[in-house]
């Protein structure tokens, strides 16, 4: 899909597969902001050592999240898997 575009402003990816293929494709397209969430610690070294190869790293965010839960009839929180969020940016 990317590859019919001709100009990329801003990229949310949320799939994983191929993804050094993807970021580099949409750093070609001239995107200036690109966002990756990722679930698995692999994925999220793998994506920020190559957008610190590319030039376009800025950061990133780990998410946790909880659900409230009934136990014995009061509320207790159960957590979530953590989600991880790479940011890159392009630099001018």
């Amino acid at each position: 899909m990317i590859s019919r575009l001709d100009h990329v402003d801003c990229a949310f990816v949320g799939g994983t597969k191929n993804i050094t293929a993807v970021l580099d494709k949409l750093v070609e397209k001239g995107a200036r902001s690109i966002i990756v969430n990722a679930v698995r610690i692999e994925t999220v070294v793998r994506v920020i050592e190559h957008m610190k190869k590319l030039g376009i790293y800025d950061e990133t965010v780990h998410i946790i999240a909880s659900k409230s839960e009934e136990l014995t009839g009061e509320t207790m929180f159960k957590p979530e898997n953590p989600v991880y969020i790479m940011c890159a940016k392009r630099k001018e």
